[in-house]
Formats: C-alpha cells, sequence, structure tokens
C-alpha cells in the first residue's frame, strides 16, 4: 500500500520537525484499531487520556504517535496540543486534494445520503467516504487526515450538538458541494427553536469553496433560514413533496422497491423507503452540481441498499407452509419528522398480514419531548397501522394518545417488546421497529430472525 503520509508530509502538516523514515499508511485516535503502518493520536478526551495508550499503539504496529507529553519511543512526536495536532494533519489533507469534496449534514438522513452518494460517485471515479459515524469534532479531522490524496471525490459527513460546530467542521473539510438533507426537531434541548437547528446546519455553506454549490432539502418548515444562508451562493433546491430544483414526483411503492421522476428521468430505489427516495434526489443534484451526468448513476442509484438499522428490510421465514413477515429496521436513530415518514412509507407499503409499528423513545428533545411523542398519533393512524408496542418512557405519551383498539403493549425495554411482538406476529404481517440507538432496538430485529424458525 503506497504511504498516505511521509516525514516530509508530517513536518509541513505540524510545522515542526519529525523523526525521518515515517512511512504511514493511516491515521487513528483509538489504540484499539492500530494496525501496522498506522500513526496514533494520542487524543486526551472527557473521560481517557490516549496517551495512556501509547505502548499499545507502537505494540500493534504504529510507525509513529502524536503525543502531548514526552515519551521515550523515539517515533513519539510531541506536539502542544493532540486535537489541534489531528487538525493540522486534516488540513493538509484537504490542501493537498485536488478532487472534489462533498460535505453533508442535516437532522435526520446524512449517513444514508453519505453512504448512497459514495456509491453513486464511484461511477465516476475512485470515492472516498467518511467510515461509519465519525462525523464530529474528532471524526471529521480523522476523515480528512485519512483521505486519499489519489481519490477523485470525497464524501465527508458532519454532526453537531450545538450552534458553531458545524461552521468549524466546513472551514475543514472546504467543501465543493454542501449539502443539507433536512431540518427536523434533533437536538432541540440544546436550541431554542428549530430555526436554531436551521441555522446551525446552514453553516455549512459557510466553509464553500469558491463557486461552490449549496443544496438543501425544502420539506420542513424552516426553508427562509436556509435561503438566506444561500444568499450570493450557487443555491439548488430538493424536495419529495412539492416544487424544487430536484422534485421527486410520481412516488409509486411496491413491497421493495419505489419508482419516482425526476427532472424528467425514471429513477428507482431498492427499497419502498421515501427517505431513500429523498437520499437518491441529493445525490442527483449533487452529481450534476459537480457536473456529471445523471443518467450514468441510474444503476448505482437503483441498487442501492441501506445498511443495518437505516431502512434495511429483511424479508423472514416465519411460522408454517413456507409463511415470511418483512421486518424494516430503523432502529439506528429517531426523531419525530423522521418517525412520521417512516409510517408514511410504511402505510403505502403492500401487506398481506397488519403493519406491526415497534417505536422506542426520541432523544434529545428537550422540554417538548412528551408533547413530540403524543403528536406522532395521527400519523400512526393516518398510515393503518394495525398494532403498536412502544418502547421507553418517553413513548408511553404516544401509547396514551393511540386508540385502544391499536395498543399492544407500552413496555420499558427492547427484550420486552420482542416478546410482545413475537407472541403475536403472524406470516404476511409487516414490523416496522425504529427507535433512538440508546434504546437498543436492533435487538427486535435480530430476535425476530433468530426466532423465526420456532414460530408457530
Amino acid at each position: 500500500m503506497q504511504p498516505l503520509w511521509s516525514s516530509a508530509d508530517l513536518t509541513a502538516a505540524l510545522g515542526i520537525p519529525v523523526p525521518l523514515g515515517i512511512a504511514s499508511t493511516g491515521v487513528v485516535i483509538d489504540s484499539r484499531r492500530v494496525r501496522p503502518g498506522d500513526i496514533y493520536v494520542a487524543i486526551k478526551g472527557e473521560r481517557q487520556d490516549g496517551y495512556a495508550y501509547v505502548d499499545s499503539a507502537f505494540k500493534a504496529g504504529a510507525v509513529a504517535a502524536l503525543v502531548n507529553k514526552p515519551h521515550d519511543n523515539p517515533a513519539a512526536i510531541l506536539v502542544p496540543d493532540t486535537h489541534k495536532a489531528l487538525e493540522d494533519l486534516g488540513a493538509y489533507a484537504r490542501r493537498r486534494f485536488t478532487g472534489k469534496v462533498v460535505g453533508i449534514t442535516g437532522s435526520i438522513g446524512k449517513t444514508t445520503s453519505k453512504e448512497m452518494l459514495a456509491r453513486v460517485l464511484s461511477v465516476f471515479g475512485a470515492t472516498y467516504a467518511t467510515t461509519g459515524n465519525l462525523n464530529n469534532h474528532y471524526g471529521v479531522p480523522l476523515t480528512l487526515a485519512n483521505m486519499p490524496p489519489g481519490a477523485m471525490y470525497a464524501v465527508i459527513e458532519m454532526g453537531m450538538n450545538h450552534a458553531g460546530e458545524i461552521r468549524s467542521l466546513t472551514l475543514q473539510a472546504q467543501p465543493d458541494v454542501a449539502a443539507i438533507t433536512a431540518i427536523a426537531p434533533v437536538h432541540l434541548e440544546n436550541f431554542l427553536n428549530l430555526a436554531g437547528i436551521a441555522a446551525a446546519k446552514a453553516e455549512i455553506a459557510e466553509g464553500l469553496t469558491p463557486g461552490g454549490v449549496f443544496i438543501y432539502a425544502i420539506d420542513h418548515k424552516e426553508v427562509a433560514v436556509l435561503a438566506a444562508a444561500g444568499k450570493g451562493l450557487r443555491v439548488k433546491t430538493t424536495s419529495t413533496q412539492q416544487a424544487a430544483d430536484y422534485f421527486a414526483s410520481d412516488i409509486q411503492y411496491t413491497p421493495h422497491a419505489a419508482t419516482f421522476s425526476l427532472n424528467g428521468a425514471l429513477y428507482s430505489v431498492s427499497e419502498s423507503s421515501l427517505a431513500l427516495v429523498a437520499a437518491a434526489t441529493l445525490a442527483v443534484a449533487t452529481v450534476e452540481a459537480l457536473g456529471l451526468e445523471p443518467q450514468r448513476a441510474v444503476e448505482a442509484i437503483a441498487s442501492y441498499a441501506s445498511v443495518d438499522g437505516r431502512g434495511a428490510v429483511q424479508t423472514i421465514p416465519w411460522g408454517l407452509d413456507d409463511g415470511v413477515i418483512t421486518v424494516i429496521d430503523q432502529s439506528y436513530n429517531s426523531s419525530p419528522v423522521a418517525v412520521a415518514a417512516s409510517l408514511e412509507t410504511f402505510g403505502r407499503m403492500p401487506v398481506r398480514g397488519r403493519r406491526i409499528a415497534v417505536l422506542g423513545d426520541m432523544k434529545e428533545l428537550g422540554g417538548s419531548a412528551a408533547q413530540l411523542h403524543a403528536g406522532l398519533a395521527d400519523a400512526v393512524v393516518a398510515a393503518g397501522v394495525d398494532s403498536v408496542v412502544t418502547v421507553g418512557a418517553l413513548m408511553r405519551h404516544l401509547y396514551a394518545a393511540l386508540p385502544s383498539t391499536l395498543r399492544v403493549a407500552a413496555v420499558d425495554t427492547a427484550a420486552e417488546a420482542l416478546t410482545a411482538v413475537a407472541a403475536s406476529i403472524k406470516s404476511g404481517d409487516a414490523v416496522l421497529v425504529k427507535g433512538s440507538h440508546s434504546v437498543g432496538l436492533e435487538s427486535v430485529v435480530a430476535g425476530l430472525a433468530r426466532g423465526r424458525r420456532n414460530a408457530v
């Protein structure tokens, strides 16, 4: 593998002399993830000091370590602040990168959009993207530091909990295209209102390179905030509900796919998912913003499949006589807007049996949490859901607001939810599983799969 970092690169990035002969293939901040050839950055976090694991990193094969206090290994590079040093590595990597960078943020859908866009851009050339959820003040500079200089495209995901965080990340990433997937009441406890969230997300436009394109969805109430942020910039809008520069219209759902029209062309996605349609719409807008031909991406869009926890659909053998159930796994994250959208899609899916919803607590909603949970009752009814199991104290507000005919159980744990669902589910039923990651509803999905052989 070609070295990503040499001694000369490190000297230029950090502004200090470093030992000669370093040839590194990657940068890590978790000593448990060190592989031979890596540089280990000993970050001092709120709970742990990475300096305590420098020896472990060298034993695992690290060729260098960035430390903020002396160490006896000659490959330990002393810097005043290891977090700042990580950012310096990211900044240097961005300066030497000659490809195009896309920055993505949003209250919901940013990881799915990032994954789909990476798949789509790979049709046009070597593409690099954020791994997992490395989208914060450590994850973004780490992602940049590992960016291959020879790639043609890079997709960088950016997350935030407070105002100002996206500004810092986008100024590091300097995207050629900055995209916002959606504005929704997530992290609301840290903001006065939804407009504050929109303003914080709109900070992504501040890092745009000259002539860059700002893309944002308009299917929310704070469009004016984003429009104000886009003044003087090249702007494109997306929607699955109304007229926009990129409007996904005539959406048709089948059990395991959806088709839609977009600016005169027909597209399909591999799941019956409005969220995937929205991600595809953003992908097409981004492709054109980069001067590429979207028709070359049709097949990549159609074949993209959601990762576990973010909309993956499983058909699971269930009961006797070759029966099956369908499970929609959206257990990784949740918000009021995301739940409502998932329920709308769920209601459009052709289902032979019943529609069963397993809904877990939505976190970080502040003082409006009870109201926002209870407010989902109309969406549940409109989707034609037949049975509901809620998980967590906050979801009890929704349970109380539901018609009694829909209530199956209000429980506190995922294990109890699995028991309640497995006891009543029948062949032909479809189960939507959605909640914040901390609720642990992925175990409901896994449990249904494990229990299929014994189900009757």
